[in-house]
């Protein structure tokens, strides 16, 4: 019986499609590891941008000691904050009264920020109140000291301002404006004696002292606490805001006043801080002043009621974030900041990922308390977890949609749909690549970013 012989036309085709297929197949994973690489260059360039100052001089030495210091500080941000505040408390338990006022005076005229954000006169400010909780008669010694200091300069608003802001704190018993109400005779006069100090301040200011934010961000708390006419209160909001229109605590300050506890309706705070952030003439800067005073007023408002509920512009936050974290480094007391304002979003990827940067170490200051910091920790990780094994997220849906779609088309169209679907599919896996919020693919963009790591060591 004679043997047919193949057809060489036929062979040809067959080895043309098999040679299309692998080189298709070929494309397909070289633009994604493409795409791999723009957003891994984004990610890391954005938040830490001298990286790409290295990478375009060739500089792969310096570049891998950079890469490998900012994973480092992802794993483990700084704390500058604290640190700050326990050197000027320091300071102030020794009565060194002569470097305190040198350093107001230089931290007024240099309008400095602290890494993170937060203005390093605030932080200065913040330094002079207790660093624990102290019984009565602690707390007369430690104004006992401001006002040794105000005796011995008494031309400098620098302790009188120390002095003001420490009488309203004797007031965190005060959590609406019911309780003021009820207040007895004792508390009112500290409040009083309080304003009439900051007030003094206002009189005595002059030169460079004049152009102290904090006076009047200490006068709007004061204000609060004792019930004073708006008109007041905005007067002196505009003020401060004329002095430093990106020092956030007075947009906080301000919006406090309008909480609904307070003397505002719903949405009047949101109001302020979303108003105040589309006047700023440097948008960038607007943004990052929009994410610390939004945080602000919510540690604020959930230290007096726990279950406040604030509606962030979620868009002003993420731009916040990113030129925070770019500009002033990604440093704890940010990330405590931030992941607080995000709680309260959808943005469950954002949430999970700022929790596990903290890593557990929460700030009392920004959360009240160990267990709101846990409440909300835990509700972004059940959240994440929702969205990873049900596919919430719309990048998620979109993915595995039209996975299944691509599957349904090779088994019945075959080989004809290659060229299509291949296409469709980068064009969908460059999205959510470049996009770099996918709970499902992150794991594996770190870990190419691993490699490049690795291979820059070699380099060297």
């Amino acid at each position: 019986m004679k043997r047919s012989q193949p057809n060489p036309a036929y062979s040809l085709d067959i080895r043309d499609r098999n040679a299309q297929g692998a080189y298709s197949n070929s494309a397909l994973f070289g633009l994604i590891f493409l795409c791999a690489a723009v957003w891994l260059i984004r990610d890391v360039t954005t938040k830490h941008p001298s990286l790409w100052a290295e990478l375009k001089r060739g500089n792969f030495a310096a570049l891998g000691q950079s890469l490998r210091s900012a994973s480092r500080a992802d794993i483990e941000p700084a704390d500058a904050v604290p640190s700050y505040v326990r050197e000027i408390n320091g300071l102030l338990q020794r009565e060194r009264f002569d470097l305190l006022a040198s350093m107001a005076t230089e931290l007024r005229a240099r309008h400095e920020r602290i890494a993170g954000g937060d203005w390093k006169l605030a932080v200065f400010y913040q330094g002079l109140r207790p660093v624990q909780s102290l019984s009565q008669n602690e707390w007369q010694i430690h104004l006992a000291k401001l006002r040794r200091w105000s005796e011995t300069q008494p031309r400098d608003v620098t302790p009188l301002i120390a002095l003001g802001q420490n009488m309203a704190a004797l007031s965190s018993g005060v959590q609406s404006a019911a309780d003021l109400r009820g207040l007895p005779a004792a508390p009112r006069e500290v409040l009083k004696e309080g304003l009439a100090l900051v007030e003094r301040a206002l009189s005595l200011s002059g030169g460079a002292q004049a152009q102290d934010p904090h006076l009047y961000a200490t006068m709007l708390e004061l204000g609060r606490l004792q019930n004073l006419p708006l008109a007041q209160v905005t007067q002196w909001y505009k003020q401060g805001t004329a002095i430093e229109p990106y020092y956030f605590y007075l947009h906080s300050a301000y919006a406090a006043h309008l909480l609904p506890h307070w003397y505002g309706n719903a949405g009047q705070s949101e109001s302020v801080l979303a108003n105040a952030a589309a006047q700023l003439p440097d948008k960038k800067a607007a943004a990052v002043t929009y994410l610390l005073a939004a945080s602000d007023l919510i540690a604020r408002a959930r230290r007096e009621k726990p279950a406040y509920q604030f509606d962030p512009q979620v868009s002003l936050l993420t731009e916040g974030l990113e030129e925070a974290e770019q500009k002033y480094g990604g440093d704890l007391t940010l990330l405590n900041r931030a992941a607080l304002a995000f709680s309260l979003t959808s943005h469950r990827a954002v949430t999970q990922q700022l929790f596990a940067r903290i890593a557990g170490r929460s700030q009392p200051e920004i959360w009240g308390t160990q267990h709101a910091f846990n409440v909300a920790a835990g509700d972004a990780e059940q959240a994440a977890n929702r969205s990873l094994w049900f596919g919430i997220d719309h990048k998620v849906l979109l993915m595995m949609g039209y996975a299944l779609a691509l599957l349904a088309a090779r088994l019945w169209m075959k080989n004809y749909s290659r060229a299509v679907t291949n296409a469709l599919t980068v064009t969908v896996l460059g999205v959510l690549l470049l996009d770099g919020q996918s709970e499902l693919l992150n794991p594996w963009l770190y870990w190419v970013r691993d490699q490049i790591q690795a291979l820059s060591d070699i380099i060297q």
